[in-house]
């Protein structure tokens, strides 16, 4: 009996997880609460307007205009200055009441020419990160569309006194030491200000804590002092293979004193690069610098060399093409372990500032496939772009966007330095090794690895796990980049409008990464956003369109009356709101009320085991096929 490895919250991919699917208020179905809006920013600027109201706070979460408006930015203009001007203007749209309610992030120019304006807002004179509200600009300078929405109120939030940063630094640690049994937490960094649980505004001490070299974010409330949020700053996806013997040729840095090791200082056209031994931490070195670990066991021999040779291609392809300079976009140095177990001997992961690609085990070969890696980087580019969090649990739409935008840039770089029309993760090795399909996310017409999970591919199918849950994007991606039908009979649909092809779709994929994710929680939002950034970019809008209708994110009736596109092949099977899922079916969640801290066998899943902490299930993983989960005495085993 092999026992089965306890997760230190570092998932598998699994079909169990935990969804809080939330429900958007209701309102009259026969009366379009953006009316008003619309109304008022046509009587203001001379033209039609498409506003959507979020429930939660009455401000417009999309507005754009139906044509063209009049340029506001000129030649030197302070961009920030006229957006923040600009939304002020219509205070019961955007809720703005003046400029002093925002403070400027970022202001970025496209490849377009296009401007992008993200603004915080602020309470008790700090910005609050979760809260961003953009203005963009199309490349003649005019408003082209505004994402939000605004949250009223939040200065009413901010407390004096309560509970000091040193005890609330005391219970981030106590909560991560329960979540990851064994480890010893480091408290980081800690941030006081409101954030936003959800849609709940909280004002908080965000804590930053390490345990077992993975960076969690822990948020103690400053009046009660109680934990309300910890998630992981990491995620990882597991893979198989078969084999990293390959001869490769690379670039590192010249001996010093006699030794060379596998990195690589940042110089004119190269990113910075070093492969660590996660067993020691230290930096892999040889006297040879065309022999490195011939001493390591023959599972793991070969994998730092194959995790420098492919991070460097990725790191390349992302500058290159992107012009996206490492992970950070500063051209820090990326920091990579081989060789540990940590989350499970197949994993590899982002853990929050570095990445690391686990041993493997006799039969299953480390996690080396090029796109495998492409994933793990998107991961922490969406850290530096779109700050995606991860919840507790991996079950919300959030951790699903993340999983699927990391899916679908993993495919990209393969694609960019691999070539071909890439539409398999994990599939360097053959069929057996595949983790997902982009374009058969349920595997109805492939034959899935013994490490796949079985997608979800339509909003009203979704599972409550992140990586499974990814499909819905995947296949979104997959239809509009290279057409065909949706691989589930039922669903009719097959796409009409020519697709966009690879490059049209990278282009696409990262001005919505870049540009317009920053504070969007939802799979509808995300797919109306681009929409949005296709016009802006020129792109045609029809095939992303018919695509997101197609796996339930968007409807034929929103799609025909706001973007003026429609779908002449398919059903509408039912869009989702703003905040979850349409449809009724619900995930399959194995429940920690009233359970100890610990780890249990599934009750839904004879093959899963799910670990408890603090009365919630913080994830879950998988016996091999043909095992079942099993007590024995206080743990449990695969047999």
């Amino acid at each position: 009996m092999k026992p089965l490895t306890k997760p230190a919250f570092l998932f598998a991919l699994s079909l169990l997880g935990s969804s809080a699917l939330l429900v958007a208020c209701a309102v009259d179905s026969t009366v379009d609460p953006g009316a008003a809006s619309g109304t008022t920013l046509r009587d203001g600027t001379g033209v039609e307007w498409v506003v959507d109201v979020d429930p939660d706070t009455g401000t417009a979460a999309l507005a754009f205009p139906r044509s063209p408006l009049a340029p506001l930015l000129g030649s030197g203009s302070d961009a920030a200055g006229v957006a923040a001007r600009f939304l002020a203007q219509y205070p019961s749209v955007f809720g703005v009441q003046g400029a002093s309610d925002l403070e400027p992030e970022e202001v970025t120019t496209d490849s377009t020419g296009a401007v992008h304006v993200v603004l915080l807002q602020r309470a008790g004179g700090q910005k609050v990160e979760d809260a961003p509200i953009a203005v963009h600009f199309d490349a003649r300078g005019a408003v082209h569309h505004v994402t939000g929405p605004f949250y009223p109120g939040l200065d009413a939030l901010v407390v004096a006194g309560g509970v000091s940063a040193a005890d609330a630094s005391s219970a981030a640690k106590t909560r991560i030491e329960r979540v990851v049994p064994g480890a010893t937490a480091v408290v980081g960094t800690i941030v006081t200000g409101v954030r936003l649980d959800e849609n709940t505004p909280r004002y908080v001490h965000t804590v930053s804590v390490t345990a077992n070299r993975a960076l969690w974010e822990v948020w103690v409330d400053v009046k009660t002092g109680d934990v309300v949020r910890h998630a992981p700053r990491h995620h990882d996806v597991a893979a198989s293979g078969a084999g990293v013997r390959q001869q490769r040729s690379f670039e590192i840095d010249e001996a010093k004193n006699g030794t060379y090791g596998l990195t690589r200082t940042a110089a004119a056209g190269k990113v910075g690069l070093s492969i660590y031994a996660a067993s020691t931490e230290q930096l892999i070195v040889s006297k040879d610098p065309n022999v490195w670990e011939a001493s390591a066991p023959a599972k793991t021999r070969g994998l730092a060399v194959e995790a420098y040779y492919k991070f460097d291609r990725i790191l390349g392809w992302w500058k290159s093409e992107l012009g996206w300079n490492s992970f950070d976009n500063k051209g820090t140095t990326l920091d990579v372990l081989v060789g540990g177990t940590e989350g499970g001997p197949t994993n590899a992961s982002w853990a929050g500032d570095h990445i690391e690609v686990n041993e493997g085990t006799d039969t299953v070969p480390p996690a080396v496939d090029i796109d495998t890696m492409g994933h793990e980087l998107t991961h922490a580019v969406v850290d530096f772009t779109a700050k995606l969090r991860f919840s507790q649990n991996c079950g919300e739409e959030y951790d699903a966007m993340n999983e699927g935008i990391s899916d679908v840039f993993g495919e990209l770089v393969a694609a960019g330095t691999v070539g071909g029309d890439r539409a398999v993760l994990s599939d360097e090795f053959g069929a057996d090794a595949i983790i997902r399909s982009l374009e058969d996310p349920a595997f109805r017409k492939g034959k899935p690895g013994p490490n796949a999970s079985k997608g979800a591919d339509h909003m009203s199918v979704r599972q409550g796990e992140c990586h499974a849950d990814a499909g819905v994007i995947d296949l979104a991606w997959y239809l509009m980049t290279y057409g065909g039908s949706h691989p589930d009979p039922k669903r009719n649909f097959t796409l009409q409008a020519a697709p966009l092809g690879l490059d049209a779709s990278r282009k696409l994929w990262w001005q919505l990464l870049r540009h317009e994710l920053r504070g969007t929680k939802a799979i509808a939002v995300m797919a109306r956003r681009t929409l949005l950034a296709a016009r802006n970019a020129g792109i045609p809008v029809e095939a992303p369109a018919c695509a997101w209708m197609a796996v339930g994110a968007l409807g034929a009736e929103e799609l025909s009356s706001k973007y003026g596109v429609s779908c002449t092949s398919g059903t509408d099977a039912g869009a989702a709101t703003d905040a979850g899922s349409s449809g009724d079916a619900a995930p399959l969640v194995d429940s920690c009320d009233g359970r100890s801290d610990g780890t249990y066998c599934s009750e839904v899943d004879p093959r899963a085991s799910f670990q408890c902490a603090g009365n919630q299930n913080t994830g879950a993983r998988y016996c091999l096929e043909g095992q079942a989960c099993a007590a024995s005495g206080n743990d449990v085993v695969c047999r």
